[in-house]
């Protein structure tokens, strides 16, 4: 990977890299982890509420018992960064859009609160599960993401994710909730959450 890396930084520097070998590389160096499974590995891990007969406990190997299992979640919150920076941007809204419906269908939260902000929380819906998800972005000013982070502090959720292009001044210790960024960008983040370059 380093000899890659290499041979591609002095390409690039003589102009001889072209943009398809350029994101061929790029996933090679950097391969990109898919956030779905890490908030599934989280779920899966955190919460198992409901027996199933269809798989069998492996504690206990004298009895056929019943595992505790569930494909939910509890409530979560999810922050789209509307800042001016992402609001140019109609790709980078429509990625956020569809990032947020995949998190839905897979693990079916008791409840999304769904949350735009850019300076300020712009716009606030909650929707149950199985409602279907409704996209009607606010904001457009500039960035600061510490504002909705604290916000959500008040509602106490499973897990919040953040969507956002992480140019963003972030708060000097961790929210009182599990947190999970999924970062448009390969700008640097804080130590304390979870992040996944999307």
């Amino acid at each position: 990977r380093q000899r890659v890396a290499t041979a591609a930084a002095q390409a690039k520097m003589m102009g001889k890299l072209n943009g398809s070998l350029a994101a061929l590389i790029d996933d090679l160096v950097q391969p990109k982890v898919p956030w779905h499974e890490v908030l599934r590995e989280y779920m899966t891990r955190i919460f198992k509420d409901e027996e199933s007969w269809s798989r069998r406990n492996r504690r206990i190997t004298d009895y056929y018992l019943p595992t505790r299992h569930s494909e939910r979640m509890g409530p979560i919150g999810i922050i789209g960064d509307s800042s001016g920076s992402i609001w140019c941007s109609p790709h980078e809204l429509q990625m956020f859009a569809s990032e947020i419906q995949a998190v839905a269908d897979m693990v079916q939260p008791e409840h999304i609160r769904l949350v735009w902000a850019d300076t300020q929380v712009a716009d606030e819906v909650v929707f149950e599960r199985g409602e279907p998800l409704k996209f009607d972005v606010k904001g457009g000013g500039g960035t600061d993401m510490r504002v909705p982070l604290k916000h959500f502090e008040q509602y106490e959720p499973e897990v919040v994710i953040l969507l956002t292009d992480m140019y963003t001044p972030w708060p000097s210790t961790a929210p009182s909730y599990p947190l999970i960024i999924c970062a448009s960008t390969d700008a640097p983040g804080p130590d304390w959450a979870e992040i996944i370059r999307i």
